[in-house]
């Protein structure tokens, strides 16, 4: 049982380490089907939320580290495995692959919550943003694309006229995209951290 902690974003509530020989106690074979999962069970009450909660996993030979920037950098880069079950008992079964010395299994159970936000395009227009707040009109939004995998990434979104998209990311590089929020860029391949620039509006 793990209990949730608070705190900055990302938030981790538990980081255990397993060291060992593959086929040892919990240490998998290559190809292996690895099952994670979540079990509600008294006196435990968090509810999972198949439409934002993931299980994650990643094989490579980075270490990634229990702190900030390592962890926003290993979500990035992992897979998303599909999740089944309901009610009290969801899963998902992937595969522990074939290379890389490290397994890293991710419960990413953050909950998401929007809000609306006072907006305007000139930054020192405190007063508009305090006390003349309106509704953002414009239909699209910015992203800023970051690689932080091995390789070249490309990520799919739908620009502002509706037309689906492709971007290409560059080891190292990072690119800012403008979309429909409706329609939020995601992961086709590599590692890529996705963060929204300005909610309102694209600055190009």
């Amino acid at each position: 049982m793990v209990t949730f902690t608070t705190g900055t974003n990302p938030v981790v509530s538990r980081f255990n380490s397993v060291s060992g020989l593959q086929g040892d106690a919990n240490i998998p074979t290559n190809n292996s089907v690895v099952r994670m999962a979540t079990n509600k069970f008294f006196p435990t009450n968090f509810d999972f939320n198949a439409s934002t909660n993931k299980f994650r996993y990643l094989r490579t030979n980075t270490v990634y580290n229990n702190n900030s920037v390592d962890i926003n950098a290993l979500v990035a880069a992992s897979a998303v495995g599909t999740t089944a079950g309901g009610g009290i008992y969801y899963y998902s079964d992937v595969s522990a692959g074939t290379t890389g010395d490290y397994l890293y299994l991710i419960w990413d159970l953050r909950d998401y919550s929007e809000i609306n936000l006072c907006w305007n395009g000139d930054p020192l227009n405190v007063d508009y943003v305090c006390c003349d707040c309106d509704p953002c009109s414009d239909p699209c939004r910015e992203w800023s694309l970051q690689n932080v995998g091995l390789g070249t990434a490309t990520v799919n979104y739908t620009d502002c006229n509706g037309v689906p998209q492709t971007s290409t990311i560059l080891e190292g590089q990072t690119k800012i995209i403008c979309g429909l929020p409706s329609d939020p860029p995601t992961v086709t391949s590599g590692g890529v951290y996705i963060t929204i620039t300005q909610e309102c509006g694209c600055r190009e």
